[in-house]
């Protein structure tokens, strides 16, 4: 609900706040985002920098621990 709230709000700049940053409920220092769609956005938002790709490694070891964690299986296609 708050969330919701803070999405009608304008920044200092007068433009819609883009997002916000804060701490899980869960603890152990995990920052999370909220980031909001608003109309006419376009399909990336110019919020969102810097833009990149590149391939998700499997073996990679916070990876397979965020996996482990959350009881899920890499599957190959």
């Amino acid at each position: 609900m708050i969330s919701q709230w803070i999405n009608t709000l304008n920044g200092p700049d007068c433009k819609p706040i883009a997002g916000i940053e804060f701490d899980s409920r869960h603890g152990d220092g995990l920052t999370l985002w909220a980031l909001y769609e608003h109309p006419g956005d376009p399909a990336i938002s110019p919020s969102i920098t810097p833009l990149d790709n590149a391939p998700v490694d499997a073996r990679d070891p916070a990876l397979v621990e965020a996996m482990r964690l959350l009881d899920l299986v890499w599957v190959d296609r």
